[in-house]
């Protein structure tokens, strides 16, 4: 017997039923959404608008079909009948105070936002679900392997670098960044600050400018910042006290919970 896992996304979906007449899930196919709200919502009634008599249903008689739904009522794959927006819209501007009413869900995203935001502004809550994977909250599996990436790309390894400016959001994240990039082992993050491997003159100096804790954190402006002050470093313009001359730095930025993973090797030409 299969165990169901909850999903993260459970607990906002609830709380967004409670708020919102609609809640539409988005995201690629396979991802879920159909298990998601069948284990969420098990009192609603179900209809996927991919089943050819459905959609052949509905076309025929849009307020009959809906006049017979029971609700709450899950409408699955709903960008293939994108009219039904419209009609949905109405039945919630008829009772706009019942809320947790109507669930739908679609996979061709662009097309299926177009259609919340011209028929459901201020009526859905819109939520996105990806697929679900086994992942270790203790180690950063994204940075490691962008990491891995940028190195290999740049015929390099960590050792050729001079420096690094990585996305120090959190303590936490950094001693994480250190094990993800390979200078400390699983859970040993701590002791490269211990031995000064990341410290002015160490092996490999790590966010000499300060980091984001020296200059703050804001949204978008933060990776490029980094991107700044390690070519900075590079060309000397800051920070020659603490790192001779260097030709080669590593910039780590990383948003979410660590789920867009980004890293640039900067050389200084001469």
């Amino acid at each position: 017997m299969m165990r169901h896992v909850e999903r993260e996304l459970a607990g906002p979906l609830r709380r967004a039923a409670e708020d919102f007449a609609a809640v539409v899930v988005t995201g690629p196919r396979r991802a879920g959404k159909t298990v998601l709200l069948r284990s969420t919502f098990p009192a609603a009634s179900y209809h996927l608008l991919e089943d050819p008599a459905v959609i052949a249903r509905f076309r025929a008689d849009p307020t009959g079909f809906l006049d017979g739904l029971r609700l709450p009522a899950i409408l699955d794959e709903i960008q293939n009948v994108p009219e039904l927006f419209a009609h949905v819209r109405a039945r919630i501007d008829d009772e706009p105070r019942r809320t947790g009413r109507w669930f739908l869900t679609g996979s061709q995203e662009a097309g299926l936002m177009r259609n919340v935001t011209e028929s459901m502004a201020g009526r859905a809550a819109v939520l996105q679900l990806m697929p679900m994977s086994a992942r270790d909250m203790s180690e950063l599996a994204g940075c490691r392997e962008a990491w891995r990436l940028a190195l290999g790309r740049a015929g390099l390894s960590l050792g050729d670098l001079d420096c690094v400016e990585t996305h120090d959001c959190f303590t936490i994240a950094e001693l994480m960044q250190y094990e993800a990039m390979g200078l400390a082992a699983p859970g040993q993050g701590a002791r490269v600050l211990e031995e000064g491997v990341v410290h002015p003159g160490g092996r490999l100096p790590v966010n000499l400018s300060g980091g984001l804790k020296a200059k703050g954190h804001p949204i978008g402006a933060t990776g490029v910042s980094m991107h700044v002050l390690a070519s900075w470093l590079l060309l000397g313009r800051f920070g020659a006290d603490k790192l001779p001359p260097a030709g080669l730095a590593g910039v780590f930025n990383m948003g979410g919970a660590g789920v867009s993973n980004c890293v640039s090797i900067l050389e200084r030409v001469e």
